[in-house]
């Protein structure tokens, strides 16, 4: 019995150690006028109010979320008028898709959640061709390493750039770019990444735009991450091993891919 609670205790102090270096929190703290932070179910916003675009999305998804999303969505986009957003039809016939920064489909494991996803205060305009296939493999790369890793901590943004450009019409900036940046603190392999793709048409495989998130941090201005010990967080943001976070070989993760990954 004594070496039973030995045992216990041994647990429970490793633990409590476990969490007190890595927080279950890992939101960005951002200190500008123009950015207004507002929590949504199950993600956390960081609105441009000058821009009229996401400066970024922080959420964590995990292989039990991940595991019963119903990957639907809601049609329907709505303004957030507390944030006073753009509008929906700031968007019609304009040329660019209405982009996601978290996805519905990543957030469809909750009603309240993905309809969230389809305020303004989390669209951005993204290129057609973007928007339907690199970065939708992207999210799609999310939700497999969510499954496979366990437990993942992500920001997704927009890069303005130096000299910006507006959706006709309207006072919405088009993003240069969009990126993401991910974390995974879970053993065995404690691995970082980031992504960086420019808001256009483009081609390759996702590994020519993974980067490290130390140089997402250069261009967004943003510290991600920054409640890890330094050492820790100083060796995860510095690299980007794609070998750690590409999909099994032969693996395409279709519906059916997906299914099969769930399975009890």
């Amino acid at each position: 019995m004594f070496i039973k609670n030995k045992i216990y205790l041994v647990l429970i102090i490793s633990i409590l150690i476990f969490s007190c270096l890595f927080a279950s929190d890992f939101k960005p703290k951002i200190f500008d006028s123009n950015i207004i932070k507002k929590e949504y179910n199950h993600f956390t916003v960081y609105y441009n109010s000058k821009a009229k675009i996401p400066h970024c999305v922080y959420y964590k998804i995990n292989h039990f979320e991940t595991k019963y999303a119903k990957l639907r969505r809601f049609k329907n986009f709505r303004q957030d008028k507390k944030l006073n957003t753009a509008k929906v039809t700031d968007y019609y016939r304009k040329g660019y898709d209405s982009g996601h920064l978290i996805s519905a489909e990543t957030a469809s494991f909750c009603i309240d959640a993905a309809y969230d996803t389809n305020y303004m205060s989390n669209i951005a305009p993204q290129n057609r061709n973007l928007n339907r296939g690199r970065w939708k493999m992207l999210e799609d790369l999310e939700r497999y390493r969510a499954l496979k890793d366990k437990e993942l901590y992500v920001v997704s943004g927009c890069i303005i750039g130096d000299s910006p450009q507006y959706l006709e019409g309207t006072n919405i900036v088009i993003p240069q770019y969009f990126y993401k940046v991910i974390l995974d603190l879970k053993n065995p392999e404690l691995k970082g990444i980031g992504f960086l793709m420019k808001n256009e048409a483009i081609r390759g495989e996702l590994k020519e735009y993974a980067t490290t998130i130390d140089e997402i941090e250069k261009i967004s201005g943003i510290d991600f991450f920054a409640e890890l010990k330094d050492d820790i967080e100083n060796k995860l943001e510095g690299e980007k091993d794609w070998e750690l976070w590409k999909k099994e070989k032969n693996s395409y993760f279709s519906f059916k891919s997906f299914l099969s990954l769930i399975k009890v």
